[in-house]
């Protein structure tokens, strides 16, 4: 499926730029964020996350079309696909951030609903055995949600 506005090679580092500017301006606009513990929770899930990727790609599970990466690898891995573990907690975790510290009262459960998904995330988690993407995933979700709540 072509998507008019990204622009071959550039695809996916599009797509990562779409995510992580709009959410650091709004990140350094708001202030106070604790960027050292968000650094923590992704430094400390990411390598994980980054080593199933590798092991899959090495396996040919799934492969990067080369028309839509700019062409630069880590091992074998393009450039883009290690950015996205980094830009996607980020702006995850900012997006919660700011939600959190709104005074809404609709967001007061933030905190307990984030740790909810996690637990339930690891729950189903062996229901996708045979389906590794699926089954990594949803303990990424779970690692991350218990890092950021631990370091903040």
């Amino acid at each position: 499926m072509e998507i008019p506005f990204l622009v071959g090679r550039f695809a996916y580092a599009e797509i990562d730029s779409m995510m992580f500017f709009p959410t650091l301006l709004i990140s350094l606009w708001m202030g106070g964020r604790n960027y050292v513990a968000l650094m923590k929770s992704v430094g400390v899930v990411a390598p994980l996350y980054l080593f199933w990727d590798f092991l899959a790609t090495y396996r040919d599970s799934w492969a990067f079309n080369p028309s839509h990466v700019l062409g630069l690898y880590v091992v074998n891995l393009p450039v883009e696909e290690v950015m996205f573990f980094v830009v996607t907690p980020f702006a995850t975790i900012m997006i919660y951030d700011f939600m959190r510290r709104r005074r809404d009262s609709r967001v007061r459960w933030a905190s307990w609903i984030s740790l909810l998904a996690g637990v339930a995330s690891l729950s189903i988690s062996p229901l996708f055995l045979a389906h590794s993407y699926t089954f990594v995933s949803t303990l990424w979700k779970f690692l991350s949600i218990v890092f950021y709540l631990y370091f903040i």
